[in-house]
């Protein structure tokens, strides 16, 4: 059996918002790989952090204290810079949200 290739690998993603001098944990400590040709769905109750952690995997939380390790196609998310973000971002990976 053929060995799939990993498109996008997060591992113990965290994600924090600062709210006047505390810091408030919004996402603690996820992982998960994808491969070439799988699809993945973010399911939970309202306020779990499905939005956040998306916002995450697209480079769009500016707001947010971001730790963990986001491998695309080999590439770290986390080190990327905004002019780099806009070239892969919408041609190389994007999301689609269910609106309700």
């Amino acid at each position: 059996m053929k060995e799939q290739e990993v498109l996008l690998d997060v591992k113990q993603l965290s994600i924090a918002f600062q709210q006047k001098k505390q810091r408030v944990p919004i996402v603690h400590d996820i992982s998960f790989s994808i491969q070439k040709g799988e699809t993945l769905g973010i399911v939970g109750e309202s306020g779990c952090g499905k939005s956040i952690t998306s916002m995450s995997l697209m480079g769009l939380n500016h707001q947010t204290e971001t730790t963990g390790d986001i491998q695309f196609e080999g590439q770290n998310l986390l080190s990327l810079s905004e002019k780099q973000w806009r070239e892969i971002r919408g041609n190389d990976i994007s999301m689609i949200s269910k609106s309700q």
